[in-house]
């Protein structure tokens, strides 16, 4: 499912540009240095599931009642980024199976959601992926691994998932904002953004989700859910993120 000509994605686009032009300056220093980090992402699926849209769905935390909530979280290593659109002669991984088998969402999966961060050079994850290029001073794009399968019990085809995932969390300026690439939009904004950077490059940045004025957000707020301009400000989980370059 693509997301395309949203609010937020050319000014998301615009700035990975702009920021993987940096590479040539900035690249050496970031690749070849010590980089390691992580992002630990908390979802609230009990604020998920009990949106109501502006239909006044009649939701509930319950199988068959969620507005939407997470199916599956997979690690990098669990899957295979697809090479063509899930639903149109989709290769054979988790990541684009049409029907999960865990039709009660998380049974295996613990909370927080721990996805690496990924280097410039991409290696050691798969091919997909966005590199880190993020700087204190220009700000940048940092890339984590992973991937959700996300449903809705209120679709007329409640089998099926979407899927978010090549992850990127985009700073320009002030503004933060967890970018999902696979999907093609962005995904959740950051609120009451709190970072730290430290001597030798260190980041640490800790901050609340919501989707906001987000493409994700638009693209709720059509179709059969409908979310409403409140609900695109509900806190519905956190982000705790750290690299060191």
């Amino acid at each position: 499912m693509q997301i395309r000509n949203k609010s937020y994605k050319n000014i998301a686009i615009a700035g990975f540009v702009a920021f993987t032009a940096l590479s040539s300056v900035l690249g050496a220093s970031i690749a070849n240095a010590a980089f390691e980090g992580r992002a630990k992402i908390t979802l609230n699926q009990g604020v998920l599931a009990t949106f109501k849209g502006a239909n006044n769905l009649a939701s509930a935390d319950i199988d068959g009642k969620r507005f939407i909530y997470v199916n599956d979280f997979f690690d990098d290593s669990e899957f295979t980024y697809p090479v063509a659109v899930c639903g149109r002669t989709p290769p054979p991984n988790d990541l684009c199976n049409a029907t999960p088998t865990n039709h009660i969402g998380l049974a295996t999966d613990v909370q927080p959601y721990t996805l690496p961060a990924v280097p410039l050079s991409i290696a050691p994850f798969q091919a997909g992926n966005i590199g880190t290029n993020w700087n204190p001073t220009t700000g940048g794009s940092i890339g984590i691994a992973g991937a959700f399968k996300i449903r809705s019990d209120f679709d007329r085809r409640p089998d099926l998932s979407v899927r978010w995932g090549k992850f990127a969390v985009i700073n320009t300026g002030s503004t933060w904002v967890l970018f999902d690439n696979l999907g093609g939009g962005s995904l959740f904004e950051l609120a009451n953004v709190q970072t730290e950077v430290r001597p030798g490059g260190q980041l640490q940045l800790e901050a609340n989700l919501k989707f906001g004025n987000t493409d994700w957000a638009n693209f709720l707020g059509g179709g059969f859910l409908k979310l409403t301009a409140a609900e695109r400000q509900v806190i519905l989980g956190k982000i705790k993120l750290q690299i060191q370059n």
